[in-house]
């Protein structure tokens, strides 16, 4: 299911003839039109965006045609602000769509650190089984031989666990950046201006164990994965310089 924002233009429909699958003109509404009517809105106390706020909402279930199916769409009045939401799940309460839809910027935020911080999405897996394909061409996996199939099959599992991975990588920063706060701040090096938050961001969490972990290895019994490391930390300080 998906929970997302609706533009001000979009439309519905009441009911339409299954016969002929056409959408009929007299059922279309305007979403934007609901506003003008106070008296269908319900007012409740939610938090969103970390805040307790009170808004007024309107939820209806129309059909939308672009996917042919029913949507269930929620009018939202939120001080000055009105905005509509929808929702493939129709069996959602309005006031759940309207608390998901406000977790947007946190997931924003955490796709930002797994790209920039982590590098979620930094994997370079290709196969020559693809054709080279022109801008706005697709590919169609139909014209490809069983043993080419096999190979796309390879790298698209190759990424989908190298970006899982990323993303069992990023949840440990931030279970220990719940769970052990001031142990990361009192191991933390670096400098901030300001603190934010007395729960350390996934960035301190990372450079705190980042020194912790180079700070170690010289002490653990030589082994061939660490002679590996070793070696690329030489070659990394000889390469960068003092």
């Amino acid at each position: 299911h998906i929970v997302t924002r609706a533009k001000d233009n979009y439309v519905g429909f009441h009911d339409r003839e299954f016969s002929d699958r056409k959408f009929h003109e007299d059922d279309k509404v305007k979403l934007m039109d609901y506003f003008e009517f106070p008296e269908f809105f319900e007012t409740v106390k939610l938090t969103i965006y970390g805040q307790a706020k009170t808004v007024e909402y309107y939820c209806l279930d129309l059909l939308w045609k672009p996917i042919n199916a029913w949507v269930r769409f929620v009018c939202v009045r939120d001080g000055k602000g009105c905005y509509i939401l929808m929702s493939s799940d129709l069996h959602l309460p309005a006031t759940e769509i309207i608390t998901i839809y406000s977790y947007r910027s946190k997931v924003e935020v955490m796709f930002l650190f797994l790209k920039h911080l982590i590098g979620g999405f930094c994997y370079h897996f290709w196969t020559t089984a693809v054709p080279k394909l022109k801008r706005g061409e697709k590919l169609d996996l139909s014209t490809l031989s069983k043993p080419n199939l096999k190979k796309v099959d390879r790298t698209v599992e190759a990424i989908e666990c190298f970006v899982n991975l990323a993303g069992i990588a990023m949840a440990l920063l931030q279970y220990l950046a719940l769970t052990q706060p001031s142990a990361i701040w009192d191991s933390y090096q670096g400098w901030l201006r300001t603190r934010s938050s007395d729960i350390p961001s996934e960035g301190v969490v990372q450079s705190v164990l980042q020194a912790e972990f180079f700070s170690t290895v010289w002490k653990v019994p030589t082994c061939l994965t660490l002679r590996i490391i070793r070696k690329k930390f030489r070659k990394s300080l000889l390469d960068t310089g003092p």
